[in-house]
Parts: structure tokens; C-alpha cells; sequence
């Protein structure tokens, strides 16, 4: 692989079987051999996982097996079914004759022909799409953890206001007026 696209140098990485102690690395490391004029050295690189999003509810910043969601969600919808189930049981794809127009069931066979929505950033394809911000950044930890902040920000927000409607709605005023005789 180039090391940019107008670089005269390029990147190649091996996977070398080793032991636990890194053994054959060490004694290839700094090591040389020829490329028909060219010389390529052996060096160490670094490892720089990604941010990790799971496969069950498709957020970022957890796996799997750690997701404390309480069911699948669906990467095309993010509905609570797996993606593998999205054509047999989103909304989207049964049919709904007292829908105007109405809508007919999507052919067995045929992809779902309607626009998908990421979870993550609301956008019109899947959660798991390369080109979403959040896939284009999951080397970003910072900017994973800033979108999280954002996340749990606006859910208190959301709280709160419900917190208002439901005091507003239920406030003492309307309760001492309700136990005055008429």
C-alpha cells in the first residue's frame, strides 16, 4: 500500500506467527531483503485499534458482549430486530393496506427498498456504513467520546423537559382547585 497517494514509498504489514513473547518478531525486526533494486527494512508498528461498535444495539464505544441493551436492534432501521430479520419483521417492508397509499409487502428475495436510518447520526444508511462520520472516525477516540457527551447531554435534556410537562400537568394549583366544594 502507498504510504500517500503520491509517495514513492509504500507499506506492506505481515501477520507473523509467534510466540507469546514475540520471539520471531524481535529476531525479523531491523531485518532486510531485496525487492529487485530496492531495499525494504522490517520495523515494528504500532497497533492503533479503532473505537469498537457493537453488533447488537450498533453504537460505538462497547462490544458485544458487553452491550447493555435489552435486544437487538436493527442496523438498516434501528428497530428492535436483528438485521438478518429486518425483510420478515420491520414495518417498513409488511404490507399495510390501510396505509395511504397502501403499502405492499416488499417480494421475498428483493432488498428493502426504502431509505435507512443510522442510528448514530440519523443519516440515510445503514449503522454500520463505511461513509457514516462515526465509521470515518472510529480511529477518533476523542471525537467518539465528544458524540457521546453530545449524546447523554440531549437525553437529559429530553428528561428534564418530560420531567417539566409531566409537574406542569400535575401541578398542586390544579389539585387544591379539584378539592374545593362547587
Amino acid at each position: 500500500m502507498r504510504a500517500t497517494p503520491h509517495s514513492d514509498m509504500a507499506i506492506i504489514w505481515f501477520d507473523i506467527w509467534d510466540s507469546q513473547n514475540g520471539t520471531n518478531a524481535k529476531l525479523l525486526t531491523n531485518c532486510s531483503f531485496n525487492f529487485d533494486k530496492d531495499v525494504a527494512v522490517i520495523r515494528v508498528c504500532n497497533m492503533h485499534p479503532g473505537v469498537s461498535q457493537c453488533q447488537n444495539c450498533w453504537k460505538w464505544g462497547h462490544i458485544t458482549t458487553k452491550c447493555r441493551s435489552q435486544g437487538w436492534k436493527c442496523a438498516k432501521c434501528g428497530s428492535p430486530h436483528k438485521t438478518d430479520n429486518h425483510h420478515n419483521t420491520a414495518w417498513c417492508c409488511q404490507a399495510n393496506p390501510k396505509a395511504q397509499p397502501p403499502r405492499k409487502a416488499t417480494e421475498e428475495g428483493m432488498p428493502c427498498p426504502h431509505e435507512f436510518k443510522c442510528i448514530n447520526c440519523k443519516g440515510d444508511h445503514l449503522a454500520n456504513d463505511r461513509w457514516c462520520p462515526y465509521w470515518r472516525s472510529r480511529f477518533n477516540h476523542m471525537w467518539h467520546d465528544n458524540k457521546a457527551q453530545e449524546a447523554r447531554a440531549q437525553r437529559a435534556q429530553h428528561i428534564e423537559i418530560a420531567i417539566q410537562r409531566k409537574q406542569a400537568t400535575f401541578s398542586p394549583r390544579d389539585q387544591q382547585g379539584s378539592d374545593a366544594p362547587s
